[in-house]
């Protein structure tokens, strides 16, 4: 499993139903200095701070347009 499977399966599984864009998962990743196409590591806590930093900042968007 690469570092972009796994954001992608710890985004929805932070909130079911939630599919982000993959140039989304790839910006964030690259961003925080990941490499993408990497192999997982277990428990690497900087790529769960990006999931949930994902995950928060549509939350956000989403409630502002309502």
């Amino acid at each position: 499993m690469t570092n972009l499977d796994a954001i992608r399966a710890l985004c929805t599984k932070i909130c079911s139903g939630f599919y982000p864009d993959q140039n989304v998962l790839e910006f964030t990743l690259l961003d925080n200095g990941i490499d993408p196409s990497k192999n997982f590591i277990p428990k690497d806590v900087e790529l769960v701070k990006a999931a949930i930093s994902i995950v928060k900042g549509c939350l956000l968007y989403t409630s502002d347009a309502a």
